[in-house]
């Protein structure tokens, strides 16, 4: 249906009349030549069978000037006084782009959910690296504490902590005008609560003293820190704090805490006070915390002695050090033990979450990268979505909007879109958040400071605002520079906002790419990692962590009787193929592993000194956890407190020791020649500290000859798979409560559970660069496909002429996609040139593979190419279609 006609622009020309005459004389006749071509190119739509065309252009025209109209005749210049008081300017442009974002509900849905993504991952990374390594530590003068490792110079991991005689003598040689104002000291202990009748291991626990107490200056949440009316002089004191952690598993967040009795390890304890979670204390995940005097004769005391060093106020760490390395020069006089030993101290926050911080860093660069690509998306979408409304645009700056005004409805829209993408990105990052957490390798420190609060809220406004401005100025310059009269007359977008969004999607391409190549890194290096061989069998073997009660099992004869219980209840028990005990177990992540340092007879004492990895272990071990003999025996259990020393060494220390020669039968010594060891067999090496970490030298010793109160017991079960393993773990946890039930085991494991602990920071990182390079793959191959989509609606007339002109279907398909292949090759190239910059900060993640590896160019290369190719054919296929009248027609 044709509309009908009216004299041409008779009723527009009687409208502008009612201008005022100074404007009706200076634009009038303008606009109503502009209104003639403007309604000249709506009739001609309509003549196409869009008859509403010609309709509701008239009606805006209308409704635009007679605004127009008003607010002339509302100027202050006109009135000769102020304007009546009305909505400001930008709440009013925010309110037009608001109406305009309403209008187009897919395009809105599409930009908010694709902005939400980039932030909302954004936000989650936020909260985990705000929580963990910006945080407060809820400490009192936590920039003044510091940890203090006692080593060899020179050799960093040769360390010893302090025995209570040598603490004192230490401080003594401080004197008290010191830098170093206290120096407190702790250890790692474990206890074993009872309560209604189940005993309870607590296997995080802390015994400090009053010094350790007063320097950590911890806030405690609910109570109270010891004083030293608590103290009991070489004693532990009967009192206690506890965790939150704790606190709400077994009691229940019951307030009434404060002043109860526990019984732990058998004695009466008052509970003082309950610290926060996320209070680092001094490490990630204390439970328990309690005071202790140091008795100075207690042998079982003898190098287990930690060191926290609070400076004082102003001084740095380097003058601490250095006063630190002076006493401990005349420790040695005293001690020569401790000769060519030294200090070296790290802040306290460092030595807290300096080990997890790149790893930390790293992914949230890429989530960064990530949000890039999803901003550079936006601006596409809305820079076509600009070029679509050049006409309306024009329209408003024909009839009398500002440049300006328009430039502010333009960027009220982005950030209209940015304000809507950051809430939802919030919601997001509460799902977000708590993947992240459980992907999170174990023993991340400080995870409960990670949450969604305040800060990362800020932070989230913040990115949110920028992401706006960023995605929005591109299309609003577009729109401020926009020439009216050329824009009436165009039928299509100016070249300059098509190379703009061509440079959008290259860049968008080269992003993916430096993400692709850094996940496809990290899956190279988890790969080589499962491939190095260990050195045991991991399948079917389980096993427990048992800490002995020093008060229940006073000596060694106690502590060995236990254990040989132990093993013959645990043989005994059905489907246990083979039992053994360790007092390091390899893999664990909370095993205490100690050197020393040896020589061979007949060797002279100025020769450099080498050392050796030692554990304790029960016959049975090595067959349990499937190690190789090489040489000789293992033990028999013929082994004896009191009888000749012998080991059992590992290829390494033979090779090192004895490179010319069979070790079997050869001794060595140590403690400066005291003891002597004769080597009774050799095993094969072993991954002690996970497969990327070096092979040292390594030797055992029978448990009943030389025992330790902190063992491992491992119980191999058939068939060996996950779920015997976890019956041979529950075999040893039942069996420890035959032989006691007043001490339980600390934690139960498995083999294959350990190994996958020892990768678990490159398994999380391979993770989350394989989601974020799938995000942006996906991200790009949208905007390739938009992009794409926009080129073929505005090239309907080219394509038609090259149809009419005799190219085929196949022709237009391989055109389209050749341009895409090629905008894929220049993001490919871009993206592998930004891969070798960016690939230096995987180095220190990466295993048996180099950054510049040749296949993971090759698998970028490909995976991206084809995302080019996948992205483009729907275009492709659409401009085929396109019908070679379509030329004749004028588009």
């Amino acid at each position: 249906m044709t509309p009908v006609d009216l004299p041409r622009s008779r009723w527009y020309q009687r409208l502008v009349r009612l201008l005022p005459p100074d404007h009706r004389r200076e634009f009038g006749e303008e606009m109503c030549r502009l209104y003639e071509e403007l309604e000249e190119d709506a009739r001609h739509r309509s003549d196409d069978g869009r008859g509403g065309h010609l309709t509701a252009f008239r009606a805006r025209a209308t409704l635009d000037l007679l605004t127009t109209v008003v607010r002339a005749w509302c100027s202050p210049d006109l009135r000769g006084r102020r304007a009546p008081r009305s909505t400001p300017t930008g709440l009013r442009s925010l309110a037009l782009s608001a109406r305009s974002l309403r209008r187009t509900p897919l395009f809105t849905a599409i930009t908010v959910s694709t902005l939400a993504l980039g932030i909302g991952a954004n936000a989650a990374l936020f909260s985990v690296a705000y929580g963990v390594l910006l945080r407060p530590l809820g400490l009192e003068r936590a920039e003044d504490l510091t940890v203090a490792v006692l080593h060899r110079e020179g050799q960093p991991g040769d360390v010893s902590g302090l025995h209570p005689a040598y603490l004192e003598d230490l401080r003594g040689h401080l004197g008290s005008t010191s830098p170093i104002e206290r120096i407190g000291a702790y250890l790692f202990e474990s206890g074993t609560l009872l309560q209604d009748d189940q005993a309870v291991e607590i296997s995080s626990a802390v015994n400090g003293d009053l010094d350790f107490f007063q320097a950590l200056g911890a806030r405690p949440r609910l109570g109270r820190l010891p004083t030293a009316e608590d103290e009991v002089q070489g004693r532990i004191a009967p009192v206690c704090l506890i965790s939150t952690s704790l606190w709400a598993s077994r009691f229940g967040s019951d307030p009434g805490i404060l002043g109860r009795t526990l019984n732990i390890d058998g004695t009466p304890m008052t509970v003082l006070g309950v610290l926060p979670g996320a209070a680092p204390l001094p490490q990630a995940g204390i439970d328990l915390w309690r005071l202790q005097s140091w008795d100075l004769e207690d042998r079982r005391l003898y190098g287990r002695l930690q060191v926290l060093v609070q400076r004082s106020p102003e001084t740095t760490t380097v003058a601490a050090t250095d006063r630190l390395a002076t006493a401990t020069r005349a420790l040695a006089d005293s001690h020569p033990r401790f000769d060519g030993y030294t200090f070296s101290l790290t802040d306290f926050r460092e030595a807290l979450v300096g080990t997890v911080r790149p790893s930390i860093l790293l992914a949230f660069a890429g989530v960064g990268l990530l949000l890039l690509i999803a901003c550079a998306n936006m601006a596409n979408l809305l820079l076509a979505r600009a070029s679509g409304r050049e006409r309306e645009i024009a329209t408003r700056r024909a009839l009398g909007a500002q440049a300006r005004q328009v430039f502010a409805t333009t960027l009220g829209e982005s950030l209209l879109l940015s304000a809507l993408g950051g809430a939802l990105g919030v919601l997001f990052a509460l799902g977000v958040q708590q993947l992240l957490l459980a992907l999170a390798p174990p023993g991340l420190p400080r995870l409960d400071a990670v949450r969604i609060d305040l800060p990362v809220l800020a932070f989230t406004t913040l990115v949110s605002l920028i992401a706006g401005l960023f995605f929005g100025v591109a299309p609003a310059l577009h729109a401020l520079r926009l020439d009216p009269i050329r824009s009436l007359r165009a039928s299509s977008s100016g070249p300059g906002a098509m190379r703009l969004r061509h440079a959008l999607l290259v860049v968008q391409l080269a992003v993916a790419v430096v993400l692709l190549s850094g996940a496809t890194l990290m899956t190279q290096t988890l790969l080589a990692l499962g491939s190095v061989e260990p050195g045991f069998r991991l399948g079917g073997v389980g096993g427990a962590r048992i800490y002995l009660d020093d008060d229940a099992y006073t000596d060694d004869v106690a502590e060995a009787t236990y254990f040989e219980q132990l093993l013959q209840e645990l043989g005994a028990t059905p489907g246990i193929e083979s039992v053994g005990l360790t007092s390091g177990l390899p893999l664990d992540p909370v095993t205490i592993d100690y050197d020393l340092p040896y020589r061979l007879p007949g060797q002279d004492d100025s020769e450099e000194i080498t050392q050796a990895f030692f554990r304790t272990v029960s016959e049975g071990y090595f067959e349990t956890m499937g190690m190789t003999l090489l040489q000789g025996r293992t033990f028999d259990g013929s082994e004896r407190a009191g009888g000749e020393g012998v080991a059992v060494i590992n290829a390494h220390f033979a090779r090192q020791a004895w490179p010319r020669g069979n070790a079997v039968g050869e001794s060595f010594l140590l403690y400066g020649g005291s003891r002597q060891l004769r080597v009774v067999g050799v095993v094969d090496d072993v991954r002690f500290s996970g497969p990327a970490a070096s092979i040292k030298p390594e030797f055992f010793v029978p448990f009943r000859q030389q025992t330790y109160g902190a063992k491992t017991a491992v119980a191999r079960s058939t068939p060996t798979n996950r779920a015997s393993a976890v019956r041979a773990a529950a075999a040893v946890r039942e069996a420890a409560l035959v032989v006691d039930p007043r001490q339980p085991v600390n934690s139960v494991f498995t083999l294959e559970g350990l190994s996958s602990g020892a990768v678990a920071t490159e398994r999380f990182l391979a993770i989350l660069l394989a989601t974020f390079a799938t995000v942006a793959l996906l991200l790009s191959g949208a905007g390739i496909y938009g992009v794409f989509s926009y080129w073929v609606h505005q090239s309907r007339w080219e394509l038609g002429l090259r149809r009419a002109l005799g190219a085929s279907r196949q022709g237009i398909v391989l055109l389209v996609l050749r341009r895409s292949l090629g905008f894929g090759g220049l993001g490919l190239v871009l993206g592998l040139a930004a891969s070798l910059v960016s690939a230096r900060l995987l180095t220190g993640f990466l295993f048996g593979v180099a950054p510049t590896e040749p296949t993971a160019a090759l698998v970028v290369a490909a995976v991206l190419l084809a995302t080019a190719l996948l992205a483009a054919v729907l275009p492709a296929r659409r401009a085929a279609h396109v019908a070679p009248r379509t030329s004749l027609d004028g588009g």
